[in-house]
């Protein structure tokens, strides 16, 4: 793009409009970073209440899309002036940065094929509504004072009731079976006695 300046200040002003979407585009990670983490702790903190948990799930997934458009509309204005002013191109007669240049041929070498804009800009959001949706179709486990509380709710087996006690005491026996319920004498008697105890007022 020839806008008759000389190559030396379209490189300039291309360096300067880069680095600021640079700029940007990490400050948008971080945010991103920082909101998903506040989402999945409102998520934890309103894991009883249905409600919460799906309006936290719909934001998440939102800003998770959202985020990924904006990301993605930078990153092609900073491939843009990459393309025309910055990286040098003998087939294009782009003279470019040949020390960015540099840079890039390094990168280059590296064996795996995981560049930033894939990484932060693809993977990172929809790993991320991958997440949201797998806490939207999960069920949410019980909590610690629920599980007590059903524990506390159920009957116990080797308790004896009132009448079983009274019936045991009456029997003047020793060891033996009431109702079923096997007892030992001297722990009835015991049991029988704390009981009228702590009924006197």
């Amino acid at each position: 793009m020839d806008t008759g300046d000389k190559p030396e200040n379209q490189r300039e002003r291309a360096w300067s409009y880069y680095q600021h979407a640079d700029t940007l585009q990490h400050s948008r990670h971080n945010i991103f970073i920082v909101a998903q983490s506040i989402f999945f702790a409102v998520y934890a903190a309103g894991l009883n209440e249905n409600s919460v948990r799906h309006v936290v799930v719909v934001m998440g997934i939102a800003y998770s899309l959202l985020w990924f458009t904006l990301s993605e509309r930078l990153h092609r204005g900073m491939t843009a002036l990459n393309d025309t002013y910055l990286e040098p191109n003998q087939a294009k007669r782009i003279v470019g940065d040949p020390t960015y240049g540099c840079y890039l041929r390094g990168l280059d070498r590296w064996p795996i094929p995981l560049s930033g804009r894939l990484v932060l800009n693809v993977l990172l959001p929809f790993l991320t509504v991958i997440a949201w949706l797998w806490l939207a179709f999960a069920k949410p486990a019980p909590q610690l004072g629920e599980s007590a509380g059903r524990e506390a709710d159920r009957p116990e087996v080797s308790r004896f009731s009132a009448a079983q006690f009274d019936r045991a005491a009456a029997s003047d026996r020793g060891d033996g079976e009431v109702d079923g319920m096997k007892f030992v004498g001297s722990a009835v008697r015991t049991k029988r006695s704390t009981q009228s105890a702590v009924e006197l007022p």
